[in-house]
């Protein structure tokens, strides 16, 4: 970690009290934006709330992006009791009144690679004890982590699954040329990049089974998986769910 990270966001609808802070986030973590592929988009995430159960006092809130992909930008927005805005200043000095409520989102405008960005925002103030750290993931749902391609061409998308969500196997149908046939296979990943799953030995075109197993063999859980023809020029990276 580049840096000590209190608190992070794990499963859906969750509530924490951190001293005086209540916060409440209705979304799960990592945060998944729609599928990118050559034009750039703007994502908004859902508001999570924070309420103050402690004294009326100043608190300062930075809101900062670690490693921010080339071409990205970020804005985030608040709703302090009724009043809103938004900032492209990571910090803001903002007095915070007994049980009252902010509302915060962050937008990623020019999302334009598949690339992922770590976002962390700081409650600091003189009675907390130590800062308050929220922890979000956002990238596109058709990221894969350590993919080498980083941009898909839409003329080259050459294979698709059937069913999808499956369970408990689904069909994977490809199609590459004669001249990358020795390099080509195809490589499953989970959402955290690992690889899965690698088929060999393709042939110009054809079908493959996946029954949900990793190459020991070994049924995975269910959830989103990506799959992707590695050693290929311009092969789109797509989503399946498999489902129990």
């Amino acid at each position: 970690m580049k840096r000590l990270i209190l608190f992070t966001v794990l499963l859906m609808s969750l509530s924490f009290v951190f001293a005086e802070l209540e916060i409440n986030i209705p979304f799960g973590n990592p945060v998944l934006g729609p599928p990118y592929e050559v034009t750039p988009y703007t994502f908004t995430s859902d508001q999570f709330d924070v309420t103050n159960l402690g004294i009326t006092e100043m608190f300062n809130l930075t809101v900062e992006p670690i490693d921010l992909p080339d071409g990205w930008n970020l804005m985030w927005c608040h709703e302090l009791d009724g009043v809103g805005t938004c900032h492209v200043s990571p910090s803001w000095d903002f007095e915070f009144l007994n049980g009252s409520l902010l509302k915060l989102d962050f937008v990623f405008t020019n999302v334009s690679s598949l690339d992922d960005c770590t976002l962390t925002y700081t409650f600091t103030s003189a009675t907390l004890t130590e800062p308050v750290v929220v922890e979000f993931t956002f990238y596109p749902e058709n990221f894969v982590s350590g993919s080498v391609d980083h941009t898909v061409d839409p003329d080259n998308i050459i294979l698709s699954n059937y069913p999808n969500p499956f369970n408990p196997s689904t069909t994977i149908s490809y199609e590459i040329s004669q001249q990358e046939l020795a390099s080509a296979s195809i490589t499953i990943y989970n959402t955290k990049g690992q690889l899965i799953k690698t088929f060999n030995n393709l042939n110009t075109s054809g079908n493959i089974v996946w029954n949900g197993t990793n190459n020991n063999d070994i049924i995975v859980n269910s959830g989103i998986y990506f799959y992707k023809l590695t050693g290929v020029e311009n092969s789109a990276v797509k989503k399946m769910i498999s489902i129990k």
